[in-house]
């Protein structure tokens, strides 16, 4: 599941653009040390039926900034520091899933057993308010025994709705962050 939520993520996929962006930016800023070459040429076919005798023509052109007063070792020193804590953001971003997923995961598995508990419990809370009922009916109970009964029963299921709502709850928290919402 930590590997689909580390997938899914949106906010991850941002920050592994980012990281693409400060990437590219980086290459760009290091092929600044680079001298640019251009070379160009030309060429005119044979004589043309007026005489003009063929011509042609190359040019090559070199651009390097030598005096740039170390601004392009600046930015490149700029751009490696921006991409390494863009990629620890990202670092810090998996891990932080990761580990909300896991706790969502053992939440989850908690609460799951937790109501595994409480359904019985709730059927066996029913059974003693039947009981105490007819026994009051009876005449052999107090109604003290009963009311008590009835408090069980409302306890049992007010704990068993508690653990529902918090079981999905959480799992609507575990798919936002899997980015698996439909």
């Amino acid at each position: 599941m930590g590997e689909a939520a580390l997938e899914g993520n949106s906010d991850l996929k941002t920050l592994k653009l980012g990281v693409q962006l400060y990437d590219s930016r980086r290459r760009a800023a290091k092929d600044e040390y680079f001298p640019k070459i251009g070379v160009q040429g030309q060429y005119i076919g044979p004589e043309d039926r007026f005489g003009i005798k063929n011509s042609s023509f190359v040019g090559v052109g070199l651009d390097m900034t030598l005096f740039d007063g170390f601004s392009t070792k600046a930015r490149v020193s700029q751009s490696k520091i921006q991409l390494e804590k863009v990629k620890d953001q990202e670092r810090l971003l998996e891990q932080a899933i990761l580990a909300q997923t896991s706790g969502f995961q053992k939440t989850l598995i908690g609460l799951v057993d937790k109501m595994k508990v409480l359904q019985p419990a709730m059927k066996e809370t029913q059974e003693r308010i039947n009981l105490a009922s007819e026994g009051y009916s009876a005449g052999l109970i107090e109604y003290e025994k009963v009311l008590y009964a009835q408090k069980t029963e409302l306890e049992m299921r007010a704990a068993y709705l508690q653990s529902l709502f918090l079981y999905h709850t959480m799992k609507c928290d575990l798919e936002f962050l899997s980015g698996s919402i439909n």
